[in-house]
């Protein structure tokens, strides 16, 4: 049977306020909004994103305030941490920093208290100018802890604009991006941002997933599997890009594989069940005194053939289902097994058992 579906990346939901704090743009993530939506008449001389920002609430806003930081108290680029994340409202994917927490000491921050629906706040997410002493825009939404409980929910709305100054000297608008390389780091960012949502997957996606990511050689299984899902339904543009931008948008993912597994392993937990039986697998192995003079021998002499780690441990969880330890049953089904020998293997089980589980040879010594 084929592998369940990733999620699409969904072209519109609604938002709630954003605690997290970070730009929405970086120089890059930028100059693609401006190739995306300016003219080429206007890309010259410096432009700027501008937010317009207010409640639409029939109260004064009382939690969830909007803060922004000041930009004269942070150091580029010091302060700046780097991330790529999926903007979701329209599928297209987005520059980000985030700003360095061990020196957020520094960082000056302000807010408006108690905004009415009839004020506006307008700040500048991005300016092309290298030498504005403001260039990026770090905001957060925050929970007031002196707000009273029951009060009413905020509800905002935020317009976008782009301002051109084509006047201004020197030029500091970026040359033209190559749409090809758009293209592919768009796909990117959008395949590990669905890697990051693990909310939005089904339910047997979500199980897929995590006996694939915490087996050997699982994560590059993963990358290719989404990536030819999204070439099938024309997520990301996938589905129209030529064999190699998409073998490109493969090689630029795997060379992440190490990041990209982390995030997933995280991302996509193994199951109860999973998790459980390779707990008790791993404290067996630690502790070869508990088990019988028989079954020390068999583990030594098993153990240690070529292959015979996962051959062990296949027969460890065999065993297991047969006789109702380490938390299985004869009810735990091949495929679920299989995914236990495979976290199993990647949980340094191995290591531990041939640490207390040496060649015959070498315990005799």
């Amino acid at each position: 049977a084929a592998p369940p579906a990733p999620p699409a990346s969904p072209r519109r939901r609604i938002q709630a306020p954003y605690a997290e704090i970070r730009t929405d743009y970086t120089a890059r993530g930028a100059a693609e909004l401006l190739e995306r939506r300016a003219p080429a008449d206007l890309r010259r001389g410096r432009y700027a994103i501008v937010s317009a920002w207010r409640s639409i609430s029939a109260h004064p806003v009382r939690d969830f305030h909007l803060a922004l930081c000041d930009g004269r108290s942070v150091v580029a680029p010091d302060d700046f941490v780097g991330c790529e994340v999926d903007a979701g409202l329209d599928g297209s994917a987005m520059h980000s920093y985030r700003l360095d927490p061990t020196r957020h000491a520094q960082h000056a921050w302000y807010y408006f208290p108690a905004m009415w629906s009839d004020e506006l706040l307008l700040y500048t997410h991005f300016d092309s100018d290298p030498h504005s002493p403001a260039r990026y825009a770090f905001t957060a939404f925050f929970r007031d802890p002196l707000a009273s409980l029951g009060v009413p929910p905020m509800s905002c709305v935020e317009v976008r604009c782009l301002a051109f100054f084509p006047d201004h000297a020197p030029d500091t608008v970026p040359p033209s991006l190559d749409a090809a390389d758009v293209a592919v780091n768009s796909a990117v960012i959008g395949i590990m941002s669905a890697l990051a949502a693990p909310a939005r997957w089904e339910e047997k996606g979500r199980a897929w997933a995590s006996g694939l990511v915490h087996s050997p050689g699982g994560v590059e299984k993963l990358i290719r599997h989404l990536v030819s899902h999204y070439v099938k339904k024309g997520i990301r543009g996938l589905g129209a890009m030529p064999r190699e931008q998409v073998a490109e948008v493969v090689a630029r993912l795997l060379a992440q594989s190490d990041a990209i597994e982390a995030q997933a392993r995280a991302a996509f937990p193994p199951s109860d069940v999973v998790a459980e039986c390779a707990r008790r697998m791993l404290l067996a192995a630690a502790h070869p005194e508990k088990w019988s003079d028989a079954g020390r021998a068999w583990m030594r002499r098993e153990l240690n053939k070529e292959g015979g780690a996962r051959k062990t441990a296949e027969a460890m969880v065999r065993n297991a289902r047969a006789k109702g330890l380490y938390g299985l049953s004869p009810a735990v089904g091949d495929a679920e097994a299989a995914r236990i020998v495979d976290f199993v293997m990647t949980s340094g089980w191995s290591q531990t058992a041939s640490k207390h589980f040496p060649p015959p040879e070498a315990a005799a010594e």
